[in-house]
């Protein structure tokens, strides 16, 4: 067998290996709890209101609680329904496209590496993408972050084996057509971060006279050709939407002109990627330093720098900010990282500042293993959750892992460290999703109090349901129905004195002005939500919770 032939067999072999380990963190339990609010519910129910309307203009302008909804494109909405068609539209549905697009974007990178460097650059990392805290949750979150994320990659990956050989236009028109692709997933950013970085990386590079009229024009059309039909056919049927969508949500949150878009200060990108990209963090100051000092600089070093740099400095310059926004900065630096890690199998002793860096980083990563149990236990508790099997075997998990780290720290076996902790990483999250993922569900979903109404009599049942000034969109998925929304006592009590049966959702903090509105019983209560309705619970918790001592009502 040729070298060739060697190198296609290894990156094949190493592709399987991805596809392999993303399943085992990805795949397992995604239909085994209850969507979360907001996200998850909202764009569960944005598609499932796509597959039950009766008009096809629902397909090209999508709807929530049946009112339409101008905050997204059309995307991932799209996915979830052509996967809900094959498997039913449930938990499993939304959260797969997620991770079908997760895996898409490990794959890439792992493929891209091993062309830049090599098989086991790739696969270190994929593993330290893959574990990752917030690359891992937002896998397995319906949510449009991982879609953009991968078609973001995608595009950037492309761009960069064309600046390798510019006479292969053949990437340009990838480039572009992933930028299009991105755009349909959750607008006009996808294309915006491309070409960010590329011009970064060109002036960097000092290639800015590589970029001809074929440079620019080639992606701008295949970005237009993918995502322009749905945007035009979006504006002609409903004109507001593309005026909502883009001046509101795209001008108005990046230049801080509206409260409700989350404004944070500049500093909030380097917060987030702190936390998101633990445990790999404590590493990636080694992994800089050793990939981008001058003797081991390279070309594919330099572009994920400025990748990196790019998306982190676009995010820092918007006003409006979200934790999940800095993800498609995860690739380059786990790109960056991985990189460093799979040389020092091949390089026992470091240079003295790489050691120390690395010292520091093996030092740190033993410190948070043994405090994961204490902080298990305090996250529970603050969200009300007892202790449980997941939190004892984090614990357990942790402790041991913060002293394996230890041992190898005093051994100086830096080559083993990824193994260990990308290991650690694995067995925690499975260990979440599989225990503690239900837990969490049972705080920040309201699919409880949609089986207390569903359980009702059929009258009941089917009587509105109000949500005063709360959202709960995983109450109108799992109920499959609107949900009024009053934020007024007046608007309240008028819609108690119309019906002669009302359910009301509220939270804790607004219980005294539901009850202020009319007569009302409580049917359920959980820390975060109350449900009330016009008639007493005594059906409905006979039939949910027999009991005795449960007085009878003589219409029952």
């Amino acid at each position: 067998m040729d070298a060739r032939a060697k190198s296609s067999s290894a990156r094949f072999r190493g592709g399987l290996a991805v596809v392999a380990l993303a399943s085992l963190v990805l795949l397992p339990n995604l239909g085994g709890y209850a969507l979360w609010d907001p996200d998850e519910a909202r764009h569960a129910e944005v598609a499932r209101e796509m597959l039950v309307a009766p008009s096809w203009t629902a397909w090209i302008v999508p709807s929530f609680n049946f009112r339409p909804y101008y905050h997204k494109p059309i995307l991932f909405y799209w996915a979830a329904c052509g996967v809900g068609t094959m498997i039913g539209l449930d938990e499993r549905a939304v959260r797969l496209v997620s991770a079908v697009a997760a895996v898409g974007t490990l794959l890439a990178v792992a493929a891209w590496a091993a062309h830049v460097w090599d098989v086991a650059a790739g696969l270190t990392a994929a593993l330290v993408l893959l574990t990752a805290v917030e690359f891992a949750g937002l896998g397995r979150h319906a949510s449009l972050d991982m879609l953009l994320t991968c078609w973001v990659t995608s595009g950037m990956l492309a761009f960069h084996r064309w600046i390798e050989r510019p006479v292969q236009r053949r990437w340009l028109w990838i480039a572009g057509a992933a930028a299009g692709l991105g755009a349909l997933a959750k607008g006009l950013v996808a294309p915006a971060l491309i070409g960010v970085v590329a011009l970064l990386t060109m002036g960097v590079t000092r290639r800015v006279r590589s970029l001809d009229r074929h440079a620019l024009v080639i992606p701008a059309l295949a970005c237009f050709a993918v995502a322009g039909p749905w945007y035009a056919a979006a504006g002609i049927s409903d004109p507001a939407y593309l005026r909502e969508f883009i001046l509101h949500h795209h001008l108005d949150r990046f230049l801080g002109n509206a409260s409700e878009f989350h404004q944070q200060g500049a500093h909030y990108p380097l917060v987030i990627l702190f936390a998101g990209f633990l445990p790999w963090t404590f590493v990636l100051p080694a992994a800089l330093r050793g990939t981008l000092t001058a003797d081991r600089r390279s070309l594919a070093a330099v572009f994920c720098a400025c990748w990196g740099t790019g998306v982190i400095g676009f995010f820092m310059l918007s006003k409006g900010k979200l934790g999940t926004y800095v993800l498609p900065a995860f690739p380059p630096l786990a790109l960056l990282t991985g990189r460093y890690l799979s040389t020092l199998r091949r390089r026992p002793m470091l240079p003295p500042a790489e050691e120390r860096l690395m010292t520091a980083a093996v030092m740190a990563l033993a410190a948070a293993s043994l405090l994961a149990g204490p902080a298990c236990l305090a996250v529970a508790e603050r969200f009300g959750m007892a202790a449980s099997a997941a939190t004892d075997a984090l614990a357990l998990g942790g402790t041991a892992l913060g002293l394996l780290l230890i041992g190898l720290l005093r051994a100086r076996r830096w080559d083993i460290v990824p193994v260990a902790v990308g290991g650690g990483m694995l067995v925690a999250l499975g260990i979440f999703y599989r225990w503690g993922a239900p837990l969490v569900s049972g705080v920040l979903s309201a699919k409880p109090l949609a089986e207390v109404v569903a359980t009702a009599r059929d009258e009941m049942a089917s009587a509105p349901i109000v949500g005063y000034s709360v959202r709960g969109p995983s109450l109108i998925f799992y109920l499959q129905r609107p949900v009024r929304d009053v934020i007024t006592t007046d608007g309240l009590a008028r819609t108690l004195a119309e019906n002669p049966f009302v359910w009301v959702v509220t939270n804790p903090r607004h219980e005294a002005d539901v009850l202020a509105s009319g007569t009302l019983y409580l049917w359920y209560r959980d820390r975060r939500r109350l449900l009330y309705a016009s008639e007493p619970p005594v059906s409905v918790v006979r039939r949910l919770c027999p009991s005795p001592q449960m007085p009878e009502r003589p219409d029952a």
